[in-house]
């Protein structure tokens, strides 16, 4: 079967194979024109193969059906995926750090002669530019419409990529024009911060949903609307949310009539069910219980 190309699992495997094209043209474009800034961008992208392939089973492994020792499901994988990630994120910008300090270091000293880099550069660090600005845009469309963390970490990852690459080209621009070598190795440790910015973005971002994190208040507002919404119901007695990998779990107490038959209960509760998991497909599952009418709760009907 063809795979939907605004699917996930396209989204990173279009990122593998054009990470692997920017690795080997970044690595053999900076040896070649005496950049260290570039060599250290395409270090980036070498890490950025490795950290494709996590995200490429995180999605895979987040998308198997609920089994018997995974009832809830297994979307948290997305978020496992997601904090191996932003540990690649910081492994590469501390390396990339400590190689350019070491270099900047022995060259102030004058221990060591760097070289100017040359212009071969300035076109692959633009090539570079544009290729990771068009990955960024795609898999950001995706990753905000499927809502996986490793997605939009991987995101964030191209779009860290434009700036750490557009930094390692002004100082290779610098470099040359003001006959400065040091900037260079300057802009490879500019670049190595960058990407461990978004390694704390990305950890973020999964350590939130991996907590139980609630759903946002809009979001949480939204569905006491449609809740109240359903006939029968006269209040919310208690209303809580959790995120779960990339969608949400609600737990509700909604207060009926307490004249109401059970029959009767049990099928205003089955409304509430189906019109809040149809409202909001972020989420996954709504647990309804019923109370009797019995006092005002958070969330009440206006009176007339």
């Amino acid at each position: 079967m063809k795979k939907n190309i605004n699917s996930p699992e396209s989204a990173s495997s279009i990122s593998l194979g054009a990470n692997i094209l920017l690795t080997l043209g970044k690595l053999i474009g900076g040896i070649i024109a005496h950049s260290q800034a570039l060599i250290s961008d395409g270090i980036n992208s070498l890490d950025d193969i490795i950290s494709t392939v996590v995200v490429m089973i995180g999605v895979k492994s987040s998308t198997k059906k609920a089994d018997e020792n995974h009832p809830f499901g297994h979307e948290r994988m997305d978020n496992v995926a997601a904090i191996i990630l932003s540990i690649f994120f910081f492994i590469t910008g501390i390396g990339i750090i400590v190689v350019g300090g070491a270099s900047l270091l022995r060259a102030l000293r004058g221990e060591i002669e760097l070289s100017l880099p040359n212009k071969l550069a300035w076109i692959v660090a633009g090539i570079a530019m544009a290729i990771k600005e068009g990955l960024f845009l795609y898999t950001f469309r995706i990753g905000r419409k499927s809502r996986s963390s490793a997605i939009q970490g991987l995101a964030m990852d191209h779009q860290m990529d434009v700036i750490s690459t557009g930094v390692a080209l002004i100082g290779i621009v610098l470099a040359i024009v003001l006959d400065l070598p040091w900037i260079d190795p300057l802009a490879a440790i500019i670049t190595g911060l960058l990407i461990i910015v978004t390694g704390i973005r990305t950890l973020y971002d999964a350590f939130n949903k991996m907590t139980d994190h609630a759903a946002s208040e809009k979001t949480i507002e939204e569905i006491a609307t449609t809740i109240i919404g359903v006939a029968g119901v006269v209040r919310i007695d208690d209303l809580r949310t959790r995120l779960f990998g990339s969608r949400i779990y609600v737990d509700v107490e909604i207060a009926v009539d307490a004249n109401l038959s059970l029959r009767k209960a049990h099928a205003i509760a089955e409304e509430v069910h189906h019109q809040v998991e149809q409202s909001n497909v972020d989420i996954k599952h709504i647990m309804v219980h019923v109370n009797p009418d019995v006092g005002r709760g958070a969330y009440a009907k206006e009176d007339d």
